[in-house]
C-alpha cells in the first residue's frame, strides 16, 4: 500500500500525497492492542523516509507509534523490529534527525541489553551514529556527554561493540574520500 502511495503521489497536488484510508491501515496494523505484528513495524520503519516524503506532519504525528514506548517485551520487540529495519534499510538522513534522535537514544539502550534482530546490522548503526556525530555541531568535550549519541553508544554497549565504531569511521571515509579533511 505505502509502495502504491508513492507511485500516485507523483500524480497528485502535494496536499494529497497519502490518502486518509491508507493513514487508517497503517494505525490499525500499528495498534498493538489489535492485529499489530512485528512484521508490520519493519516494514513501516523501513519505509519512514518515504512515509515522510508523503506526508512529513502526519508522521510526527505518529511516530510514537512507530517506536512505541513499552511496557512489556512484546512492546519492546515492535520498537526494535521497526528501528532495526529502518537503520538496515535506509542511510543516516540528516532531514529526519530532530524526529529520530530521542529513538537513536532509546535503540542504543536496547542495543546495550542485547535487544537486536540482527548482529550484522550493528555496523549500520555505527555508520549512522558517526554520520550523525559528523553531520551535527557538538561541543569538544562532547565524550562526556551521555546525551551524545556515539557518546551514549561507546558508553553503554559492549567492547567487543565498539569495532564497530572504528569500522564506520573507515566505511565512511571509502565512501566519501572527498570529505576527509572536512570531517576529520
Amino acid at each position: 500500500l505505502i509502495k502504491y502511495a508513492l507511485c500516485r503521489a507523483e500524480t497528485t497536488p502535494p496536499e494529497n500525497k497519502i490518502e486518509k484510508e491508507l493513514k487508517e491501515v497503517i494505525l490499525d496494523n500499528l495498534d498493538n492492542t489489535k492485529n499489530a505484528s512485528f512484521s508490520t513495524y519493519s516494514v513501516i520503519g523501513e519505509l519512514l523516509p518515504e512515509l515522510n516524503w508523503l506526508d512529513s506532519e502526519w508522521v510526527k504525528e505518529i511516530i510514537t507509534k512507530v517506536f512505541p514506548k513499552y511496557t512489556n517485551e512484546k512492546e519492546l520487540w515492535f520498537f526494535v523490529s521497526a528501528w532495526d529495519s529502518y537503520i538496515f534499510h535506509n542511510r543516516y538522513i540528516k532531514d529526519l534527525h530532530d524526529l529520530l534522535f530521542p529513538y537513536y537514544i532509546s535503540a542504543i539502550d536496547h542495543l546495550s541489553l542485547g535487544f537486536v534482530t540482527r548482529r550484522d546490522l550493528i555496523n549500520n548503526f555505527a555508520v549512522h551514529l558517526v554520520l550523525e556525530y559528523l553531520s551535527e555541531e557538538y561541543e569538544p568535550d562532547f565524550m562526556k556527554n551521555i546525551q551524545v549519541p556515539i557518546t551514549r553508544y561507546f558508553m553503554k554497549t559492549k567492547p567487543e561493540e565498539w569495532a564497530t565504531g572504528a569500522w564506520a569511521c573507515w566505511k565512511i571515509i571509502q565512501d566519501n574520500p572527498d570529505k576527509l579533511n572536512e570531517w576529520w
